[in-house]
């Protein structure tokens, strides 16, 4: 006789749901997903496990820290979820304060604080730098300069701190013609120098003082040298 048919169709779960966007960013960040194959996309915010269907979305801003979530349906129900980790940082680090400035025999050990919000980088002698290779809020130094630390986020680069150090090296070699200052070492003071007319020059050393070389005063000028010892 006549025959019957029915056309069927069999639904599955939509597949998982892959999220991309993850990570630090500075006031907002987009989220998007992908994936979700035999269903719709539905933008589950914060909720684990969610099943919110108001929202039909593959992609999102956020402006809050958290874990947010995407997941696909259709008739036959919920696909496996996906999220992403967004840390939003609201403005740059604070100040970095730097101590340990001062006067100082060989080397010394400078240390900055503040920077929350970011990680403080080492920017050595530069003013205003902005060098990302060296995170450090510690570094020991063996040469007079003023010194440097910077935080960073992804905002940007927060106020530096600085650290003006004096450093009176073990060995101080000197030539030329002087000028009116002092000059230290922890022990010697070597010199081929000028001293000219109206020059003030202390020399010291500390503990046992060496001098050597040539140290020519000329007339009214005032040549000094010292023994004491380096603290």
């Amino acid at each position: 006789g006549p025959q019957g048919s029915a056309t069927v169709t069999i639904n599955y779960a939509p597949t998982a749901v892959s999220v991309s966007g993850g990570g630090e960013y500075c006031n907002t960040a987009t989220l998007s997903a992908t994936g979700g194959t035999g269903g719709t996309i539905y933008w589950q915010g914060t909720t684990n496990g969610g099943m919110l269907t108001n929202t039909a979305s593959a992609s999102q801003p956020v402006s809050s820290s958290g874990v947010y979530y995407f997941r696909a349906n259709n008739g036959c129900g919920w696909g496996t979820q996906g999220s992403a980790t967004v840390t939003i940082i609201n403005g740059l680090p604070t100040p970095v304060t730097v101590t340990g400035a001062g006067t100082f025999c060989l080397s010394k050990t400078i240390v900055a604080s503040g920077g929350n919000g970011g990680t403080i980088y080492w920017q050595g002698t530069t003013d205003g730098g902005s060098s990302g290779a060296t995170p450090s809020s510690s570094q020991t130094v063996s040469s007079t300069g003023t010194y440097y630390f910077r935080a960073y986020n992804v905002c940007g680069w927060g106020t530096q701190g600085s650290a003006a150090v004096v450093i009176i090296p073990n060995v101080l070699p000197l030539s030329g013609t002087a000028t009116s200052s002092d000059q230290r070492a922890v022990q010697t003071i070597s010199s081929t120098q000028i001293i000219p007319l109206g020059a003030r020059v202390n020399y010291e050393a500390g503990k046992s003082i060496s001098l050597q070389g040539t140290f020519n005063a000329q007339t009214g000028s005032v040549f000094k040298a010292e023994i004491k010892t380096c603290i």
